[in-house]
C-alpha cells in the first residue's frame, strides 16, 4: 500500500506531519506495536518507530504514549470512542436483598 507524503499541518501550533507519522500513531493509540502497525501499513518495523520517534520530536514528546496524547490534543489523529459495555444493573444475579 503506498502513501503519498502529505503533510497533516495544525494551523495555531505550526506542527506538521507527514500522514504515515500521523498513521502510525494513530494505530499505536489503538494499542498496537510497532509489528502490528507495520504490517497494516505495509512497511517495516523499523520504519515505525523512526515515524514515532519524528512525532515525537515534533511533537515536542519524551515518549510514545505523550506523542500520542498530544496529537489527539491537536486534533492531528482520532480515534473512535469505545464501546459500551451492556449494562449489569438488570437485577439478575444481583445478590441485593
Amino acid at each position: 500500500m503506498a502513501y503519498r507524503a502529505a503533510r497533516v499541518d495544525h494551523p495555531l501550533v505550526g506542527v506538521a506531519l507527514s500522514r504515515e507519522v500521523c498513521l502510525s500513531l494513530q494505530l499505536s493509540a489503538l494499542g498496537l506495536n510497532s509489528h502490528e502497525v507495520a504490517e497494516r501499513l505495509g512497511l517495516e518495523p523499523a520504519t515505525v518507530r523512526r515515524h514515532i520517534r519524528e512525532a515525537t520530536v515534533v511533537l515536542g514528546a519524551t515518549s510514545k504514549l505523550e506523542a500520542v496524547i498530544r496529537a489527539l490534543q491537536l486534533g492531528l489523529i482520532s480515534v473512535p470512542p469505545p464501546k459500551q459495555r451492556p449494562s449489569t444493573e438488570s437485577g439478575v444475579g444481583s445478590s441485593a436483598p
